[in-house]
């Protein structure tokens, strides 16, 4: 379900106004959404499925205030298994009191073949705790258990086939139900990820991904409080080992294939003069070939497939199908996007304008190497449709080229960059990298330059 039509601005700071997101009042809650992005939930979520990535929908509540007690024995693969629960219970209908699932899928999304390890993860799960601050109720902070799994009996042997029944938090599924804003995770990587707090901190990147541009900022968090948000232990634990943790976190992450990895990011660990993590994170976009193709009027298909107006070659017209998959993403006609299409690659090759960051002939150079259709993707996702109200993220500008003072030196200063940071900044003096006798104390230069031995100047 959409949200009804509005059209509130947001300025930003290069002056473009766009349509912003809908304001509270008109937000679609959880309760009228879907929770789950896949065509067909039980097949797509295997270890083995290379082909596409369905998501689930987390909402920010848990995201930001999750937080595992005295539960320090769970691994990553007890976290994937709960989340693939949690992700399950939304495709049964997340208001429901119970939800089901076989051993043999958990095993499937897991890509392993041991239901014993299927067992061990749940028995897992059904000692954690956990703690929300969903200020649901008239409180605030609550302590539950993470999941209530029906127990098995120890004396038979499981079976792939067996049903495991399980029953999330009322308080959950009341987030759930009223949450307003949410992350979009990509559940088939989480087990591929084996740390748990790789687990935890690819949830919280997804929900920074999943933000727009204007109001996302770096994350700048000290190594304290991201401990508590990963749950890490507090007992004994020093900067160091949370360096450490979160780092080997992130490498995994960042390697992750690109069908899992939506977004980018850049880190900036805590050194001896700064005790933040400091995370940048990119986009999350929805890619265009998992969005269904938009419906296309007889008339309008008519204008989209006739070349005359502004003519291209034969392998620079994308797929029908292709334009009405953007159409669906862009919420607008088939024939617009068409129209801007053409224009764009007509001004490319006739009037050598750039596109998507890319020169007139690089991007037609893509289109002839890479085809049609790789191109237009990349062109939904990067270009700004400022005629639809949608302003894309700025590239990053180069630096500027370092320019240097051209006066006669006779003393020249060396600067050593330092990171600490104080009122009388030494960094300064680059501004006079080169510095005149006359420059230190004017009236005495000569007498102190020809009468002195260099060894008993006074600097």
């Amino acid at each position: 379900m959409r949200a009804k039509f509005f059209k509130p601005i947001l300025k930003c700071h290069d002056g473009i106004t766009h349509i912003n997101s809908a304001p509270a009042a008109l937000a679609v809650r959880g309760s009228e959404r879907k929770g789950i992005a896949a065509a067909d939930w039980i097949a797509e979520t295997v270890f083995t499925n290379e082909k596409t990535s369905p998501r689930i929908e987390i909402p920010r509540s848990i995201v930001r205030t999750m937080r595992f007690v005295d539960s320090e024995y769970l691994r990553s693969t007890d976290l994937a298994v709960y989340w693939l629960l949690f992700g399950n219970a939304r495709f049964q209908a997340i208001e429901k009191d119970t939800h089901s699932i076989t051993l043999g899928a958990i095993a499937r999304y897991l890509g392993i073949k041991s239901i014993a390890r299927v067992v061990t993860c749940l028995e897992h799960l059904n000692r954690a705790t956990v703690r929300y601050d969903f200020n649901l109720g008239g409180t605030r902070r609550q302590q539950t258990r993470l999941i209530n799994i029906s127990e098995f009996d120890a004396d038979t042997a499981r079976k792939g086939t067996d049903v495991v029944h399980y029953e999330l938090p009322t308080i959950v599924r009341e987030a759930v139900l009223v949450s307003k804003d949410y992350a979009w995770v990509d559940i088939n990587a989480l087990p591929r990820l084996t740390s748990k707090y790789a687990v935890m901190l690819y949830i919280r990147l997804s929900y920074i991904a999943c933000q727009n541009f204007e109001a996302r900022p770096a994350w700048d968090v000290s190594y304290k409080s991201l401990a508590g948000q990963l749950s890490y232990p507090t007992t004994c634990f020093r900067k160091l080992h949370v360096v450490t943790v979160v780092s080997e976190a992130l490498a995994q992450i960042n390697a992750l294939g690109k069908l899992h990895k939506r977004f980018g990011f850049d880190c900036l660990v805590p050194d001896e003069f700064s005790d933040n993590f400091l995370i940048t994170v990119g986009s999350s976009a929805r890619r265009l070939r998992e969005v269904a193709p938009a419906d296309l009027p007889a008339a309008e298909y008519k204008k989209v497939v006739d070349r005359k107006a502004l003519p291209l070659k034969d392998n620079q017209y994308p797929r029908i199908t292709s334009l009405r998959q953007a159409s669906t993403l862009l919420g607008k006609p088939t024939k617009l996007i068409s129209d801007l299409w053409r224009t764009d690659v007509w001004g490319a090759t006739n009037y050598n304008k750039g596109l998507i960051g890319l020169d007139a002939p690089s991007f037609l150079e893509s289109i002839e190497k890479h085809g049609v259709e790789s191109v237009f993707e990349r062109w939904i996702d990067k270009r700004g449709f400022v005629e639809f109200g949608i302003v894309k993220a700025p590239d990053v500008a180069p630096p500027p080229p370092k320019t240097f003072m051209k006066t006669e030196p006779a003393v020249i200063v060396r600067i050593v960059e330092s990171e600490y940071e104080s009122d009388d900044d030494v960094t300064m003096a680059a501004d006079y990298a080169y510095i005149t006798p006359e420059a230190y104390e004017p009236e005495r230069a000569p007498e102190i330059f020809e009468d002195v031995d260099d060894c008993e100047i006074a600097f």
